[in-house]
């Protein structure tokens, strides 16, 4: 199983990958949303699902998701923000995603 992670914080991309390679997925990592998307454009059958930043220079999780889910309507994407303040419920479910987990990152939230 694959993921497709995409955070632009070093540490935290490197602390979910830590998390998710322990839980035994492969990972693929990518500081940018576009760099990310231009990949799943290529194999997009290679990922089983994807975990996506909110907030992030030139694509949002929120637009990433939109985006991922376009091209693959199955694909099960996990968003996780600091400021969920600015996102509501409609927005989150109109987007796709399957669940919306706060920062900081809690092991316990991804049971």
């Amino acid at each position: 199983m694959r993921g497709l992670l995409v955070d632009d914080d070093e540490d935290v991309a490197a602390y979910m990958r830590d998390l998710l390679e322990h839980w035994g997925l492969d990972v693929s990592v990518f500081e940018d949303g576009r760099a990310a998307q231009r990949e799943f454009e290529r194999h997009p059958g290679r990922y089983s699902l994807a975990l996506l930043d909110q907030t992030m220079p030139q694509v949002t999780g929120i637009e990433l998701a939109r985006n991922l889910r376009g091209l693959r309507h199955d694909l099960p994407v996990v968003l996780y923000t600091g400021y969920s303040d600015a996102l509501n419920d409609d927005l989150v479910r109109e987007a796709g995603v399957a669940a919306l987990i706060k920062k900081p990152i809690d092991k316990r939230n991804f049971r």
